[in-house]
C-alpha cells in the first residue's frame, strides 16, 4: 500500500508512517481495509496519524470516521509516552484500487493552530486530503489469524464470559482501567456518588484514550492514585464541580505534578455543557445525544451510541430544551439529536424545541431502562461478537464502562441483578454475539444471569 497526493501519483507527506503491507478481508461480498502506522519524523517534529476518514468516492462526497483496531505507544510531540492508533479499518463495498482520504496529524494540527500543549490542539485543524493505493498485483493471501500483530487494548480472550469487578464501585473503575489501558496519557475522574457527571463524560474520555476513575468528594483514595501513576498519566481531566470532587482532590493530584483540568458548571446540566464543548474542541461532530439530567436511568447506556461516534451528551431538565443546549447547537455543526427515553422523560415540547432549530432528531426509547438499552444496541451496533452487560440499578459501574463500548465495539445491555429482562435476552440473541463482558461483581449482578447469558450464547 502506498499514500499518494491527492491529485498527484507523488508520495504524500505521511506515506513515510505507513507500517506493513494493508490487510484486506472479504466476507460477504465486502471488503474490510486494515492500515497500520507509525510515528513519523518531519519539519524537525515527530508526529503521528491520529485520524483518518475515508471518502465514500470523490474528495467531494460523504466521508466516514474509520475505526481504530489497535493502539500503542510511542513519543508525542512533546517527547512523553502517548497512546496512538496503530491500525485503522474501512469497510468497501467492492475491491479497490484508490481510496480517498482524510488524515489528521498531531504535529500539522498543533502547527495549524500554535497549540503549545495536547489540550490546545484542535483535531482535524490540519487536514489534509490523500490517496490509499493498493497494488493487487503483489497481493498474497493469508491464514484468517495473520495481520498487523501491534498490542490490541481490547479484551482478545477466548472466554465466552468474563466478569471485571473490584469490592467496590471505585475497585470495579481500575479493573476496567487496568484489563483495558497498558497506559493512558490522560484519565478522566469523576465523582463516585454522581452518576451525572460521569454519564456526560464518556464521549469525552473515549476521544482522549483515557479510562474513567472514581472519587470520593474528600479524598482521592491511595487504589486510584496508584492507578494514575501505573498509566503513566501526566494529565487528568476532573469531570464535576466542587461539591461532587473538593478542591482538596484536585490539590492533591497537582501535589504528584500532574496537570489538572477542571470541566464544571454551576449544576449537572452547566457541567455536561462544559464537557461538550472540550469534546467539540477536537471533534466536529454533527450529531449529539440529549437526556433527561435527574431520571437518567434511560441513559445509562447511552454510551454505546455516544463513544461510537465521540458525540456529546447534553442533560436537559426535562421541560423544554435549554438555552446552554440551543447555543452549543447553534456554535457547531450539530444537524441531528437523539432524545435517550420516552415522552415522560423528555416530552413532545422537546422535539418541537429541536425542529425550530431546523435540526433533525430520532428518539430511542423503551418502556424502561432495560428496553431503552437494547433499543439503543440494536441501533448502534446491530450485530456485534460481543455485548457488554451491567446492572440497571447500579449506574456508576455502567458509567465506568462507558468508554469500553467503543474499544470493544459492542453494545452496554442492562440487566437486574437476579435476571435478565425479556428484551434484553431477545436482543442477545438476535444479535448472535458469541462472548459478553460483565460489569460489577455478584452482589451487582449475579452468577444465576451469567451462566443465562452463557446459555443463551450458546
Amino acid at each position: 500500500v502506498r499514500m499518494l497526493q491527492a491529485h498527484s501519483d507523488t508520495a504524500s507527506m505521511g506515506e513515510k508512517a505507513l507500517d506493513g503491507n494493508a490487510i484486506v478481508r472479504k466476507k460477504d461480498n465486502k471488503y474490510s481495509y486494515e492500515v497500520a502506522f507509525k510515528g513519523l519524523e518531519f519539519m524537525n517534529m515527530y508526529g503521528h496519524l491520529w485520524g483518518l476518514n475515508i471518502y465514500d468516492s470523490s474528495f467531494t462526497s460523504s466521508k466516514s470516521e474509520a475505526r481504530v483496531l489497535k493502539k500503542f505507544m510511542d513519543k508525542n510531540l512533546k517527547g512523553k509516552q502517548m497512546e496512538f492508533p496503530k491500525v485503522f479499518a474501512f469497510d468497501k463495498n467492492s475491491k479497490e484500487n484508490t481510496i480517498n482520504i482524510e488524515v489528521y496529524v498531531d504535529a500539522m494540527d498543533a502547527i495549524k493552530n500554535n497549540a503549545q500543549s495536547y489540550d490546545d490542539i484542535v483535531k482535524g485543524a490540519g487536514r489534509q486530503n490523500a490517496r490509499l493505493f493498493l497494488d493487487w498485483s503483489k497481493a498474497k493471501k493469508i491464514e484468517d489469524n495473520q495481520g498487523n500483530d501491534s498490542d490490541n487494548q481490547g479484551n482478545d480472550s477466548n472466554e465466552v464470559a468474563k466478569r471485571l469487578a473490584g469490592d467496590d464501585r471505585y475497585e470495579t473503575a481500575i479493573k476496567i482501567s487496568k484489563d483495558n489501558f497498558k497506559s493512558a496519557d490522560t484519565v478522566v475522574l469523576a465523582s463516585g456518588t454522581n452518576s451525572a457527571d460521569a454519564l456526560a463524560a464518556s464521549s469525552l474520555a473515549t476521544s482522549k484514550s483515557a479510562p474513567i476513575l472514581l472519587t470520593k468528594r474528600k479524598k482521592i483514595e491511595k487504589n486510584v492514585f496508584d492507578e494514575i501513576k501505573r498509566l503513566n498519566a501526566n494529565n487528568v481531566i476532573v469531570v464535576g464541580g466542587k461539591v461532587s470532587i473538593s478542591e482538596k482532590v484536585v490539590s492533591d493530584l497537582k501535589n504528584k505534578n500532574i496537570t489538572v483540568k477542571r470541566l464544571a458548571g454551576d449544576n449537572r446540566y452547566e457541567t455536561s455543557y462544559e464537557i461538550a464543548k472540550e469534546l467539540l474542541k477536537s471533534n466536529k461532530a454533527k450529531e449529539a445525544i440529549i437526556v433527561n439530567g435527574f431520571k437518567n436511568a434511560d441513559a445509562l447506556s447511552v454510551s454505546s451510541l455516544a463513544t461510537k461516534e465521540n458525540l456529546p451528551i447534553l442533560l436537559n431538565d426535562g421541560n423544554r430544551l435549554s438555552k446552554d443546549i440551543k447555543n452549543i447547537v447553534g456554535d457547531s455543526n450539530i444537524k441531528k439529536m437523539y432524545i435517550i427515553g420516552g415522552r415522560a422523560s423528555l416530552p413532545r415540547r422537546i422535539e418541537g424545541n429541536i425542529k425550530a432549530l431546523d435540526v433533525e432528531y430520532e428518539r430511542l426509547a423503551g418502556e424502561d431502562r432495560y428496553e431503552t438499552s437494547s433499543k439503543i444496541a440494536k441501533y448502534a451496533y446491530q450485530n456485534s461478537d460481543k455485548v457488554i452487560l451491567a446492572s440497571g440499578e447500579n449506574s456508576i459501574d455502567a458509567l465506568a464502562a462507558g468508554v469500553l463500548t467503543k474499544m470493544e465495539k459492542a453494545p452496554m445491555l442492562l440487566v437486574q441483578k437476579r435476571r435478565i429482562p425479556k428484551s434484553i435476552s431477545n436482543r442477545i440473541e438476535e444479535s448472535k454475539a458469541k462472548k459478553f463482558l460483565l460489569i460489577g461483581g455478584e452482589k451487582t449482578i449475579s452468577d444465576r444471569v451469567k451462566d443465562k447469558v452463557e446459555g443463551l450464547l450458546k
